[in-house]
Protein backbone atom coordinates (compact mmCIF):
# COMPACT_ATOMS: atom_id res chain seq x y z
CA UNK A 1 0.00 0.00 0.00
CA UNK A 2 2.56 2.53 0.76
CA UNK A 3 4.26 1.53 -2.67
CA UNK A 4 0.51 3.28 -3.94
CA UNK A 5 1.30 6.31 -1.70
CA UNK A 6 -1.85 4.61 0.50
CA UNK A 7 -0.90 4.44 4.40
CA UNK A 8 -1.40 1.02 5.76
CA UNK A 9 -5.00 1.21 7.30
CA UNK A 10 -4.87 0.36 11.17
CA UNK A 11 -8.19 0.02 13.70
CA UNK A 12 -8.99 2.66 16.31
CA UNK A 13 -10.02 1.87 19.61
CA UNK A 14 -13.68 1.25 18.38
CA UNK A 15 -12.60 -1.32 15.96
CA UNK A 16 -13.36 0.72 12.90
CA UNK A 17 -10.41 1.28 10.06
CA UNK A 18 -10.36 3.75 6.92
CA UNK A 19 -8.77 2.42 3.62
CA UNK A 20 -8.26 5.53 1.85
CA UNK A 21 -7.17 7.32 -1.61
CA UNK A 22 -9.18 4.32 -3.18
CA UNK A 23 -10.90 5.11 -6.92
CA UNK A 24 -14.23 5.42 -6.73
CA UNK A 25 -15.47 1.77 -7.87
CA UNK A 26 -12.82 -0.11 -7.90
CA UNK A 27 -13.04 -3.27 -5.73
CA UNK A 28 -10.13 -4.34 -3.31
CA UNK A 29 -8.68 -7.77 -1.20
CA UNK A 30 -7.47 -7.28 2.20
CA UNK A 31 -6.05 -8.81 4.68
CA UNK A 32 -6.77 -8.44 8.33
CA UNK A 33 -3.73 -9.33 11.17
CA UNK A 34 -3.47 -8.84 14.88
CA UNK A 35 -0.87 -10.27 16.60
CA UNK A 36 -3.65 -12.02 19.30
CA UNK A 37 -6.24 -12.88 16.95
CA UNK A 38 -5.92 -15.29 13.40
CA UNK A 39 -5.29 -13.71 10.12
CA UNK A 40 -8.37 -13.10 8.50
CA UNK A 41 -9.48 -11.63 5.11
CA UNK A 42 -12.08 -9.89 2.62
CA UNK A 43 -12.08 -11.23 -0.63
CA UNK A 44 -13.90 -8.41 -2.18
CA UNK A 45 -14.53 -4.40 -0.61
CA UNK A 46 -15.78 -1.83 -2.70
CA UNK A 47 -14.42 1.28 -2.65
CA UNK A 48 -16.87 3.98 -0.63
CA UNK A 49 -18.42 0.60 0.92
CA UNK A 50 -19.48 0.98 4.81
CA UNK A 51 -20.11 -2.84 5.91
CA UNK A 52 -16.83 -4.28 5.27
CA UNK A 53 -16.72 -5.87 8.54
CA UNK A 54 -14.93 -8.88 9.60
CA UNK A 55 -14.63 -10.26 12.78
CA UNK A 56 -11.46 -12.22 14.16
CA UNK A 57 -10.64 -15.07 16.14
CA UNK A 58 -7.79 -16.46 18.61
CA UNK A 59 -7.62 -19.70 16.45
CA UNK A 60 -4.51 -21.71 16.71
CA UNK A 61 -1.46 -20.06 17.51
CA UNK A 62 1.58 -22.09 15.70
CA UNK A 63 5.22 -21.29 17.38
CA UNK A 64 8.49 -22.48 15.18
CA UNK A 65 12.13 -22.63 15.83
CA UNK A 66 14.64 -22.84 12.62
CA UNK A 67 17.93 -24.81 13.24
CA UNK A 68 20.76 -25.04 11.57
CA UNK A 69 21.24 -28.52 9.82
CA UNK A 70 24.12 -29.95 11.19
CA UNK A 71 24.81 -28.08 14.56
CA UNK A 72 21.50 -27.63 15.06
CA UNK A 73 22.37 -23.84 16.13
CA UNK A 74 19.10 -21.19 15.98
CA UNK A 75 18.53 -19.38 12.74
CA UNK A 76 17.51 -15.80 13.53
CA UNK A 77 15.83 -13.17 10.62
CA UNK A 78 14.70 -16.53 9.02
CA UNK A 79 11.22 -16.05 6.89
CA UNK A 80 8.69 -18.52 8.05
CA UNK A 81 5.92 -18.34 5.55
CA UNK A 82 2.53 -20.55 6.28
CA UNK A 83 0.50 -20.39 3.00
CA UNK A 84 -3.18 -22.09 2.92
CA UNK A 85 -3.25 -25.61 0.85
CA UNK A 86 -7.08 -24.23 -0.58
CA UNK A 87 -7.34 -21.38 -2.89
CA UNK A 88 -7.15 -18.49 -3.00
CA UNK A 89 -3.72 -19.62 -1.08
CA UNK A 90 -3.08 -16.87 1.33
CA UNK A 91 0.39 -16.73 3.29
CA UNK A 92 0.48 -15.82 6.57
CA UNK A 93 4.52 -14.78 7.35
CA UNK A 94 6.56 -14.23 10.46
CA UNK A 95 10.67 -13.74 10.89
CA UNK A 96 12.43 -15.42 13.78
CA UNK A 97 14.25 -13.78 16.68
CA UNK A 98 17.50 -14.44 18.07
CA UNK A 99 16.57 -17.82 19.58
CA UNK A 100 15.56 -18.69 16.39
CA UNK A 101 12.33 -18.42 17.22
CA UNK A 102 8.40 -16.94 15.92
CA UNK A 103 4.92 -17.19 15.90
CA UNK A 104 2.20 -16.79 14.04
CA UNK A 105 -2.29 -17.26 14.72
CA UNK A 106 -4.49 -19.25 12.06
CA UNK A 107 -7.63 -20.24 11.67
CA UNK A 108 -7.96 -24.31 11.54
CA UNK A 109 -7.40 -25.83 8.03
CA UNK A 110 -4.86 -27.30 6.10
CA UNK A 111 -1.83 -25.62 5.27
CA UNK A 112 1.80 -25.67 3.89
CA UNK A 113 4.98 -24.54 5.09
CA UNK A 114 8.78 -23.69 5.50
CA UNK A 115 11.47 -21.80 6.00
CA UNK A 116 14.44 -19.70 4.64
CA UNK A 117 16.44 -16.61 3.63
CA UNK A 118 19.12 -14.68 1.13
CA UNK A 119 21.31 -17.55 2.20
CA UNK A 120 19.47 -20.63 3.10
CA UNK A 121 16.16 -22.29 2.65
CA UNK A 122 14.37 -25.59 4.12
CA UNK A 123 13.79 -29.07 2.61
CA UNK A 124 10.70 -27.64 0.51
CA UNK A 125 6.67 -27.25 2.06
CA UNK A 126 5.89 -29.06 4.29
CA UNK A 127 1.98 -30.15 5.06
CA UNK A 128 0.61 -29.19 8.54
CA UNK A 129 -3.29 -29.46 9.71
CA UNK A 130 -4.34 -27.60 12.48
CA UNK A 131 -7.57 -29.22 13.76
CA UNK A 132 -8.64 -26.60 16.51
CA UNK A 133 -8.81 -29.39 18.95
CA UNK A 134 -4.99 -27.72 20.55
CA UNK A 135 -4.51 -24.23 21.26
CA UNK A 136 -0.81 -24.44 20.08
CA UNK A 137 1.05 -26.34 17.24
CA UNK A 138 4.84 -25.90 17.36
CA UNK A 139 7.04 -26.46 14.42
CA UNK A 140 10.48 -27.42 14.43
CA UNK A 141 12.54 -26.54 10.98
CA UNK A 142 15.90 -27.11 9.74
CA UNK A 143 17.72 -24.71 6.99
CA UNK A 144 20.80 -25.34 5.01
CA UNK A 145 22.86 -23.35 2.68
CA UNK A 146 20.62 -22.19 -0.25
CA UNK A 147 22.06 -22.81 -4.03
CA UNK A 148 21.22 -21.57 -7.42
CA UNK A 149 19.92 -24.85 -10.01
CA UNK A 150 19.96 -23.46 -13.40
CA UNK A 151 19.35 -25.77 -16.58
CA UNK A 152 18.41 -25.32 -20.15
CA UNK A 153 15.62 -27.03 -21.86
CA UNK A 154 15.68 -27.75 -25.65
CA UNK A 155 13.99 -29.31 -28.57
CA UNK A 156 15.31 -33.12 -29.26
CA UNK A 157 15.61 -32.62 -32.71
CA UNK A 158 16.51 -29.04 -33.82
CA UNK A 159 17.92 -27.95 -30.48
CA UNK A 160 15.76 -24.66 -30.68
CA UNK A 161 14.87 -23.48 -27.00
CA UNK A 162 11.65 -24.61 -25.61
CA UNK A 163 10.07 -21.86 -23.57
CA UNK A 164 7.06 -22.17 -21.29
CA UNK A 165 8.10 -25.90 -19.72
CA UNK A 166 7.32 -25.90 -16.22
CA UNK A 167 10.25 -27.28 -13.97
CA UNK A 168 9.87 -28.91 -10.42
CA UNK A 169 12.24 -29.14 -7.71
CA UNK A 170 12.06 -31.63 -4.64
CA UNK A 171 13.89 -31.53 -1.59
CA UNK A 172 13.59 -34.66 0.63
CA UNK A 173 10.78 -35.78 -1.31
CA UNK A 174 9.28 -32.37 -0.40
CA UNK A 175 7.93 -29.82 -3.18
CA UNK A 176 10.41 -27.08 -3.07
CA UNK A 177 10.45 -25.07 -5.90
CA UNK A 178 8.64 -24.44 -9.55
CA UNK A 179 9.62 -22.50 -12.25
CA UNK A 180 9.29 -21.65 -16.01
CA UNK A 181 11.73 -21.71 -18.94
CA UNK A 182 11.79 -18.13 -20.57
CA UNK A 183 12.42 -17.38 -24.18
CA UNK A 184 16.39 -19.16 -23.99
CA UNK A 185 15.02 -22.32 -22.69
CA UNK A 186 16.69 -21.33 -19.47
CA UNK A 187 15.24 -21.71 -15.68
CA UNK A 188 16.50 -20.66 -12.27
CA UNK A 189 15.72 -22.06 -9.31
CA UNK A 190 16.78 -21.75 -5.45
CA UNK A 191 17.60 -25.13 -3.67
CA UNK A 192 18.59 -25.83 -0.67
CA UNK A 193 22.22 -27.35 -0.33
CA UNK A 194 22.02 -31.94 -0.44
CA UNK A 195 20.14 -34.28 -2.33
CA UNK A 196 17.50 -32.47 -4.93
CA UNK A 197 15.54 -33.74 -7.91
CA UNK A 198 13.98 -31.97 -11.01
CA UNK A 199 11.06 -33.08 -12.73
CA UNK A 200 10.08 -31.51 -16.43
CA UNK A 201 7.02 -30.69 -17.47
CA UNK A 202 6.94 -30.63 -21.35
CA UNK A 203 5.22 -27.51 -22.76
CA UNK A 204 2.44 -27.82 -24.71
CA UNK A 205 2.98 -29.68 -27.98
CA UNK A 206 6.18 -31.98 -26.50
CA UNK A 207 5.88 -35.57 -25.25
CA UNK A 208 7.16 -35.69 -21.71
CA UNK A 209 10.79 -36.64 -20.76
CA UNK A 210 11.90 -40.68 -21.04
CA UNK A 211 12.95 -40.29 -17.35
CA UNK A 212 10.53 -38.70 -14.98
CA UNK A 213 13.20 -37.07 -12.70
CA UNK A 214 17.07 -36.10 -12.24
CA UNK A 215 18.06 -36.51 -8.56
CA UNK A 216 21.65 -34.80 -8.06
CA UNK A 217 23.64 -33.36 -5.16
CA UNK A 218 23.67 -29.42 -4.88
CA UNK A 219 27.22 -27.95 -3.05
CA UNK A 220 26.09 -25.10 -0.33
CA UNK A 221 26.38 -21.41 -1.61
CA UNK A 222 27.61 -22.98 -5.39
CA UNK A 223 25.65 -22.02 -8.60
CA UNK A 224 24.77 -25.81 -10.02
CA UNK A 225 24.18 -26.54 -13.55
CA UNK A 226 22.24 -29.03 -15.08
CA UNK A 227 23.04 -30.90 -18.24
Amino acid sequence: LRGFGIGEPVTNSSGEYTVEHIPRGETLALKLAHPSFAQARIDEARAGSTNADVTLYEGVLVTGRVLATGTKRPVSEALVSIRNANPPHDTATAVTDNQGECGVRLMPGAYMYKAGGARFESAGWKALTLTGELPIKQLEMYVAGASEVTGKVLDAKSGDPIEGARIYLTTDGAPAAMARTGPSGEYLLQAMAGENTVRLEPAPGYLPPTTPGTRFTVPEGERYELP
